[in-house]
C-alpha cells in the first residue's frame, strides 16, 4: 500500500495534475453510442440509457442538460428514452454560455463537439456534478473535430480524473456493435454498444477511482470515474480479506460498542440495502457452508457498488 501511494505521489508531481475529489465522469469513445442508428441496431441502447441516467442521478428523477448541437444527442430516440427512465432532458437548440451556474442547475451535463471551458467543468465536478463526454464528435457550431483537436478540447478536464483521449494510428479503426461484458451498474443487461468513429480512451491513472469498462483490443471505448471509494464486499473490518473476523465486526457494530463501520457498503454482505444480522450470516455461510450463497459483487476484487441503495462507503483503506 505504501509503495502504491509513493508511486501515485511521484506521478502527480511529474505530471503536474491535481487529483479531483468529487463528481462522476463518463467518457465514451464515440457519440454514435446514443445516435438514432444505435437505437435501431441494438436493443441494449435503451437499457444503457436507463442504467446511465439512473447511475448519474442515484435513481429516477434526474435532470440532465445536453450541451451540444450534435445530431447524435438531438435525435428522435434519445430524449424519449431518458424521459421513459423517469428523468428530465434539456437540449436547447441555441446553446447558452457554458457557465458554472448553468451546469449547477443539472444533475449531469452531456458534452460532445461544442466546447465548454475546462475550468467550468472542473469546478462543477469538484462540487459533486457529473459529466458525460463523447469523442469522435462534431457539430454545426464547430467544424468536425479531428483526433488531435478533440483531445486538446477535452483532455484538460479529463486528466484530473485519470482519463485522456489518445490520438493514435488506430483512430477510427473500430465501427459497429462492440460486445460488452461488465458488472458495473451502467452496463447491467447491456450486451453491446454501437461505435461509429472512435477516439481511443486512455486510463492514465490505474490507481484512482476511474476504470475502463469497455475495450476493443487495445482501444478504450468507455471509461467511468466515480468519486465514491471502491470496496470489497464482506470485508467489514477493512483488512483486505474476508473471514470470520468480518462477521464479528458486523455483530459488534450491531450489538457492541464499536460503532458504525467506515464502509457500510462493505458490511452489507448480502447486498440487500440493509445492515443487520443477516449480513453476518451471509459471511459465515459463504465461508463455511458448501454450496452456500456467494457474496455479491464486488466480492473478488475492489469495485463500486453495482446496486443503487442508501449506503455509502466513506473510506476503504485497502481499496484505491
Amino acid at each position: 500500500m505504501l509503495l502504491r501511494f509513493a508511486i501515485l505521489i511521484l506521478c502527480l508531481l511529474a505530471c503536474g495534475t491535481t487529483r479531483a475529489q468529487g463528481g462522476k465522469v463518463v467518457v465514451f469513445a464515440d457519440e454514435w453510442v446514443f445516435s438514432d442508428a444505435a437505437f435501431y441496431l441494438s436493443s441494449s441502447t435503451t437499457t444503457l440509457v436507463q442504467n446511465l441516467t439512473n447511475w448519474l442521478a442515484g435513481g429516477p428523477g434526474g435532470n440532465f442538460l445536453a450541451y451540444s448541437t450534435n445530431a447524435s444527442i438531438t435525435g428522435v430516440e434519445l430524449e424519449p428514452a431518458v424521459i421513459a427512465a423517469g428523468h428530465q432532458w434539456t437540449a436547447p437548440m441555441q446553446l447558452p454560455p457554458a457557465t458554472l451556474a448553468l451546469f449547477q442547475s443539472y444533475d449531469a451535463v452531456f458534452l460532445m463537439g461544442n466546447p465548454a471551458p475546462a475550468s467550468v467543468i472542473t469546478s462543477y465536478l469538484a462540487q459533486g456534478g457529473a459529466v458525460v463526454i463523447f469523442g469522435g464528435a462534431g457539430s454545426s457550431a464547430t467544424p468536425f473535430l479531428t483526433c488531435g483537436t478533440e483531445a486538446q478540447l477535452w483532455n484538460p478536464p479529463l486528466t484530473n480524473y485519470g482519463f485522456a483521449f489518445n490520438c493514435n494510428p488506430d483512430y477510427g479503426s473500430i465501427s459497429g456493435l462492440v460486445p460488452v461484458s461488465s458488472s458495473h451498474p451502467i452496463l447491467t443487461g447491456v450486451l453491446d454498444i454501437y461505435i461509429g468513429i472512435e477516439q481511443d480512451v486512455l486510463d492514465t491513472d490505474p490507481n484512482d477511482s476511474g476504470m475502463l469498462l469497455v475495450q476493443s483490443g487495445n482501444v478504450g471505448l468507455l471509461g467511468v470515474y466515480d468519486s465514491e471509494p471502491t470496496f470489497l464486499r464482506g470485508d467489514c473490518n477493512d483488512d483486505a480479506s474476508r473471514n470470520i473476523a468480518d462477521a464479528v465486526r458486523v455483530l459488534d457494530a450491531l450489538f457492541g460498542n464499536s460503532g458504525a463501520p467506515p464502509c457500510a457498503d462493505a458490511c452489507d454482505s448480502n447486498d440487500d440495502g440493509a445492515f443487520n444480522i443477516a449480513d453476518a450470516i451471509a459471511i459465515l455461510g459463504a465461508l463455511f457452508m458448501p454450496g452456500g450463497n456467494p457474496i455479491p459483487a464486488p466480492a473478488n476484487a475492489c469495485g463500486v457498488d453495482p446496486t443503487v441503495d442508501t449506503f455509502s462507503c466513506i473510506s476503504s483503506t485497502n481499496c484505491p
